[in-house]
């Protein structure tokens, strides 16, 4: 839970918006800067949140009232504007409609008042940083962009490709002492690891089931157990 952090954001990432409703964020604004102009802002949003065609339907309580909309009994205000500067962010920004995707372009939002921005969108300058399995972070920077978007992802990789001419690298090859091991153990080892050290971050099953199952699966990665064959101790086709 991080209840005592308070967020805008600017473009209805309705991604966002549900994972800040199931870690008790406070969303205290949305601005949309493209509304319909066939149905007001607040019964707008209200009917994206609740018909999402790849998230589904929307579980919980959701209502409009003036230009508010209400989820949860929590009213969350409705903006419609066309530049950030003109919002008063409190602490913290989300971008996502993926426009203000440099660091000049985002000092509206700090000069408004958000304390921090989080672009979903990858970025040409500004640092983008990675959770390892440490869970280590950086708080020194005040723009901290992450990509949500699966087809934004090769832009981030060509440009991590780019970083990386004219670049030393280091590589290190650790040599197992174990002569191999069954795919039975491998996964029992994998199991074992999702209440371990990728506790969040990898989710383990051996229900059958399709992709489609995990649309709204929060980890980074699922480790399908039946979806795995041996060859032999060595090589494992996954």
């Amino acid at each position: 839970m991080i209840s005592n952090i308070k967020i805008g954001i600017n473009g209805f990432g309705r991604l966002v918006f549900r994972c800040a409703l199931e870690q008790s964020i406070q969303v205290i604004a949305v601005n949309d800067p493209s509304p319909s102009i066939f149905i007001p802002p607040a019964e707008h949003m209200v009917n994206m949140l609740k018909h999402d065609s790849t998230h589904e339907y929307f579980k919980g309580k959701v209502s409009h009232k003036d230009n508010k909309f209400i989820v949860a009994g929590q009213e969350i205000s409705i903006l419609v504007e066309q530049q950030p500067s003109n919002i008063p962010w409190d602490e913290l920004d989300v971008e996502t409609i993926g426009v203000y995707t440099i660091i000049d372009k985002c000092q509206s939002y700090l000069q408004a008042g958000a304390k921090k921005v989080i672009i979903a969108e990858p970025s040409t300058d500004a640092p983008m940083f990675v959770m390892d399995d440490l869970q280590r972070r950086e708080d020194s920077q005040n723009i901290i962009p992450i990509s949500i978007g699966a087809a934004i992802a090769g832009k981030a990789v060509y440009l991590f490709i780019l970083f990386l001419i004219n670049k030393k690298i280091d590589l290190c090859f650790i040599r197992s002492k174990n002569k191999g091991a069954k795919y039975e153990e491998i996964y029992v080892a994998i199991k074992e690891a999702t209440n371990g050290p990728f506790k969040n971050m990898l989710t383990y099953t051996e229900d059958e089931v399709v992709s489609t199952c995990f649309i709204d699966d929060i980890h980074s990665s699922v480790f399908y157990a039946k979806a795995g064959i041996s060859l032999d101790d060595r090589i494992v086709i996954k």
